[in-house]
């Protein structure tokens, strides 16, 4: 994508940027996973948007609930730390509950328990 009237990050480090030059944006590469997505083909973007008992929410799970790479974006959810919306086919209560047990689980094993040193008992 080129966008003749943005000028690059690099105006920003005192470089001269000539704005008449053309500015191409880095491209996006999705998930692999992404490609076979079921809801990829769908048109509404506020679908995932997470309205507690609305029929759009039981139509984005249902939508989930076939989807061969289910797994995937919930792993991906969870590993890029997302709250909001519906991914792998949970709500956002479910999503936010999956990402405390993750923090929880990653702060269980960074913890270390250093035992206290007991005195040995003087035996007379």
């Amino acid at each position: 994508m080129v966008r003749p009237h943005a000028a690059p990050n690099s105006a920003h480090r005192g470089q001269h940027v000539n704005a008449a030059e053309p500015f191409e944006m880095p491209s996006y590469r999705p998930e692999p996973w992404t490609l076979e997505a079921e809801c990829r083909d769908t048109d509404e973007p506020d679908l995932w948007h997470d309205r507690p008992g609305s029929n759009r929410t039981k139509y984005a799970l249902s939508v989930c609930a076939v989807c061969p790479v289910r797994a995937e974006c919930l792993e991906y959810a969870v590993r890029k730390r997302i709250g909001d919306g519906i991914w792998g086919g949970v709500t956002e209560k479910e999503l936010r509950a999956l990402l405390r047990k993750a923090y929880d689980q990653a702060k269980a094993k960074s913890f270390v328990v250093i035992r206290p040193r007991t005195r040995k008992a003087k035996v007379s």
